[in-house]
């Protein structure tokens, strides 16, 4: 006779009851390490912002003329890869959009996106929750040779008193890719400054195309 046939009642009712406490535990655990997996991929991601008011204005549209999460989408497919976009939220007059590669961040905060055939520009930071010494400027710089040095951009923005966070070099893009080939233009993450630049700047031996976007 087997060992359960040999046991009472009692005593399979409570192996049967440690044995489901045991699966339901693994279970937890599981869904657990999974909702925890999530969370940090949401803090890894790239978040940037639209405001509506960017798009509609001071007025407050009719519930029928509300921008959707598939507009959205379907804006951001024009310009990324959809895989890369790990979630669009809206939250009161403001959309979130969460990124999972910083080119694709900075592609989108240089070009914006077209909703309803209109340009819109997206913002690197909450935009109701900046502190000025958190606002970025945005320089995007063309005709410098990818043989200069970096570092001189570097240095004729500072000696205009502009601190300089990053210098990125664009990659171009094919088929909603990113490839390893460079374009040439230089995208500058400074602190925001108040003496908008010239069109054209001196940059060591160049003459650099400027185009300047606050965020």
């Amino acid at each position: 006779m087997s060992n359960n046939q040999n046991m009472i009642p009692e005593q399979q009712n409570e192996n049967n009851k440690q044995d489901s406490d045991g699966k339901q535990s693994e279970i937890d655990k599981s869904q657990s390490d999974g909702l925890q997996r999530s969370r940090t991929k949401a803090k890894r991601s790239k978040t940037i912002f639209i405001k509506e008011s960017d798009f509609f204005g001071n007025k407050t549209p009719p519930k029928e003329l509300w921008i959707t999460h598939v507009e959205i989408y379907t804006a951001l497919e024009h310009k990324i890869k959809p895989q890369f976009g790990r979630g669009i939220q809206r939250i009161k007059q403001m959309w979130r959009i969460y990124l999972d590669s910083e080119v694709d961040r900075m592609l989108l905060l240089t070009e914006g996106i077209t909703l309803r055939n209109k340009s819109v520009p997206l913002h690197s930071q909450n935009p109701y929750y900046q502190k000025d010494e958190y606002i970025t400027t945005t320089v995007r710089e063309k005709n410098i040779p990818l043989s200069a040095d970096d570092g001189q951009i570097d240095k004729e923005l500072r000696q205009r008193n502009i601190e300089v966070f990053t210098i990125n070099r664009e990659r171009l893009r094919v088929d909603n890719l990113v490839t390893n080939c460079w374009t040439g233009d230089r995208v500058v993450i400074c602190k925001k400054f108040d003496k908008p630049l010239p069109r054209f700047l001196t940059i060591g031996q160049y003459t650099a195309r400027i185009y300047t976007l606050v965020k």
